[in-house]
Parts: structure tokens; C-alpha cells; sequence
């Protein structure tokens, strides 16, 4: 799964989100990411980089921004969550999860 971040500017488009932690459970039991962290999402520069979504349970999960790479398995519902760097301003790429 993949989406491009071309401006990494606003992390306050994904902090309802965060603050209000990831409802629900995995939409079917295939990798999935929540629609904020889709094609054209804008991240805040200078700030962690929080990532999200949801697995088959107890699956390896691999997501990989900006020449960062994060590992996590996920938890017995499915949901895992990694965090990325503070990143520089500017494209930063895809999100390959």
C-alpha cells in the first residue's frame, strides 16, 4: 500500500484523529490505512510521524517514509501503529507500508 506525501505541513489534519485513537476495527482482514494517511496527505514538519491502521491479527507489519523504516506486529485485533522521525521540510515521498 502506498501514498504520496508531496508537502509535509500540517500534522493538525491528523491530530482529531490521534487524539481520538483509531475507531473501529480492520475494515476486512487485509493490510488497511485510515483515508487521512492517503494519496495527497500532508504531514508537519519538524514533528513525529505517526502511522496507523489495521492487519490480520498478530501479522509483521513493515512501513517504510522518507529512508525511515519501522517494524511492529500487530496486536491481537489487528490494529498496529509506528512512528516515524521528526522529517525536514519539503516532498518526502511515498509511504510503503
Amino acid at each position: 500500500m502506498r501514498a504520496r506525501f508531496d508537502s509535509p505541513a500540517a500534522l493538525a489534519a491528523l491530530l482529531p484523529a490521534l487524539l481520538m485513537g483509531s475507531a473501529g476495527t480492520a475494515p476486512s482482514a487485509r493490510l488497511a490505512l485510515p483515508a487521512i494517511l492517503g494519496d495527497g496527505a500532508v504531514l508537519q514538519a519538524g514533528a513525529p510521524v505517526p502511522v496507523w491502521g489495521w492487519a490480520p491479527p498478530r501479522a509483521k507489519v513493515r512501513a517504510m517514509l522518507a529512508g525511515q523504516e519501522r517494524r511492529v506486529t500487530a496486536g491481537k485485533d489487528g490494529r498496529w501503529q509506528v512512528a516515524f522521525a521528526a522529517l525536514e521540510p519539503g516532498p518526502v515521498g511515498d509511504l510503503v507500508v
